[in-house]
């Protein structure tokens, strides 16, 4: 009787359709489409599972441009996951720096993955003995279609990680050279990186794609199913259900937004950021310029891209050759202190 009570309880009515459809989608588009795995909603259902299906996570966003110092060369074609890792970091104005390691497989990963499978499976099975046990069945019907949501996107996300970790295994056969390169970001920000050369042509210029296209078709069909079953029966469950799913919905979205317990820096089994924020007071362009050691050559390159000020700007030249001396003094300081020790 405890159980038809709460189907009978309906002192109000949501519409939760615009919820589950609109509710978070341009977040968790960067969130997801970074491919950063989050140890609490990996196995949780999200709003806006339409973006999985529809593959929008891999489409490019326009606006980064990548100047490689080393090689002489621009480019603005970037990988869409690498562009929403970007964009989701918060960087300084022009004082970040990114060096790209490879690493190996670690067990605190395999334990994290336990630990958000177990989560993940724990609350979707709650949520189908409620529906069940209110007979409430298309309360149920909406929670098989969380829970194929669930699948759906984690096979994707999955597919595509493992699709840059075969990117980042061939690039690196192709050239294992570390590259100095400079990137400006679509919302301004600049940023100094040094990746392999091979790491760069083949995983960042280029969008790795799953390498079994027609699985991973079948897959985001079966995510639009799931999203079809979900909003239109999400509707029509009775209101303890509903008011269930949702919350867990909002819950799991924010969490996921706000990148708690996501692995900020990792993206698949070998890729791996190291970020260094250096104390510029300034926060100055030059100030970038200045860390990047350029060498004349290269000074060259970037007064043709239009990086730096043309020569006849001696008052910013004058400032910044002062910068270079002061920077080299540093370096050499440090390194004597090393070789002493």
């Amino acid at each position: 009787m405890a159980w038809l009570s709460l189907r009978q309880w309906a002192p109000f009515k949501i519409d939760a359709l615009g919820l589950v459809t609109i509710l978070g989608a341009n977040e968790l588009d960067l969130m997801i489409g970074s491919l950063c795995y989050n140890s609490l909603t990996e196995f949780l259902p999200l709003l806006a599972s339409s973006i999985i299906a529809s593959d929008q996570i891999t489409t490019p966003i326009p606006g980064t441009t990548i100047y490689n110092i080393t090689d002489g060369i621009v480019a603005t074609d970037i990988a869409g996951w690498l562009t929403r890792w970007l964009l989701c970091q918060d960087f300084t104005w022009n004082s970040s720096t990114l060096e790209v390691a490879i690493r190996t497989g670690g067990r605190h990963r395999r334990r994290s993955r336990v630990v958000s499978a177990i989560i993940g499976i724990t609350v979707m099975i709650l949520v189908i003995v409620l529906t069940v046990g209110t007979y409430d069945w298309f309360g149920l019907a909406n929670a098989l279609g969380m829970t194929v949501s669930i699948l759906v996107r984690w096979v994707v996300v999955n597919e595509n990680r493992k699709a840059i970790d075969f990117a980042v295994s061939q690039g690196l056969r192709l050239s294992s050279d570390i590259v100095k390169t400079f990137w400006v970001l679509p919302n301004g920000k600049a940023i100094t990186v040094y990746a392999p050369r091979g790491v760069i042509i083949n995983c960042f210029l280029t969008s790795p794609r799953p390498r079994l296209a027609s699985g991973y078709l079948l897959v985001r069909i079966f995510g639009w199913i799931s999203f079809g079953v979900h909003i239109v029966t999400l509707g029509m469950a009775c209101l303890v259900n509903q008011l269930i799913a949702v919350a867990i919905l909002i819950i799991s979205t924010l969490l996921t937004v706000w990148r708690i317990s996501a692995e900020r820096f990792e993206i698949g089994s070998c890729l791996t950021f190291i970020r260094r924020d250096h104390p510029d007071p300034d926060d100055s362009r030059s100030g970038s310029y200045v860390r990047l050691q350029l060498s004349y050559a290269e000074e060259l390159c970037m007064l043709r891209w239009n990086l730096l000020p043309q020569p006849s700007n001696e008052g910013w030249w004058r400032r910044y050759r002062i910068r270079q001396k002061k920077e080299r003094m540093i370096n050499i300081r440090g390194r004597d202190r090393r070789g002493t020790v």
